[in-house]
């Protein structure tokens, strides 16, 4: 298990606990430049098998003191939130910490259990949202969406990232599946595909 902070060449992402299918006595090196894949980072192992570990990107706009903050204000303890969505009470202290970045569909339920919108809890100004961005504000995972608009969760992912085109049939099964305009999801793709480049 590698935990600890990792440089991208966009940010730095915080390595809270990987996916490792291998024995665990083995000791490997890892390649600290992943490519961002589908929604996770991808990190390449040094080893005769070269098996890959991944991490989550964490999750844009979240606002960990605003949940804290919904969380108190409602009389809920971390043990009664984490029980009423289904997660580790731990889970609920390391995303108010900023530990660990929620999944959007988790903290949907958690914004549902104490009674507020969940762009609250994730702001993000409309004229910048992507549509990761609205995916998340609409607390789906990029595999809902898939199952959603019938494409593959890496479709999904390389419109998320603005990379090619979107096609028209592509634009209307995404803007179902969020109960959006398709005007708004061609809006959010231009902006991933006009990013700026990162910065070295």
């Amino acid at each position: 298990m590698y935990v600890g902070t990792v440089r991208t060449r966009a940010h730095r992402v915080r390595v809270q606990r990987v996916i490792v299918s291998a024995a665990p006595h083995r000791i490997y090196h890892w390649h600290l430049n992943p490519v961002y894949n589908n929604g996770i980072y991808i990190f390449n192992r040094m080893s005769s098998d070269e098996r890959k570990i991944a991490v989550r990107a964490p999750l844009n706009g979240f606002k960990p003191q605003a949940l804290e903050d919904a969380r108190t204000t409602a009389g809920i303890t971390r043990g009664d939130l984490s029980r009423a969505i289904g997660v580790d009470p731990t889970t609920i202290h390391n995303w108010e910490t900023s530990r660990t970045h929620p999944q959007p569909d988790h903290l949907a339920r958690a914004a549902e259990k104490l009674g507020i919108p969940l762009d609250r809890l994730v702001v993000v100004p409309e004229d910048s949202r992507t549509i990761a961005d609205l995916r998340n504000l609409a607390g789906l995972t990029q595999k809902h969406v898939a199952n959603r608009t019938g494409l593959s969760t890496t479709t999904i992912g390389r419109i998320e990232r603005g990379e090619g085109s979107l096609s028209d049939r592509h634009a209307t099964a995404i803007a179902e599946a969020l109960h959006l305009e398709e005007r708004t999801i061609r809006d959010a793709f231009l902006r991933a595909r006009n990013r700026p480049l990162p910065s070295r």
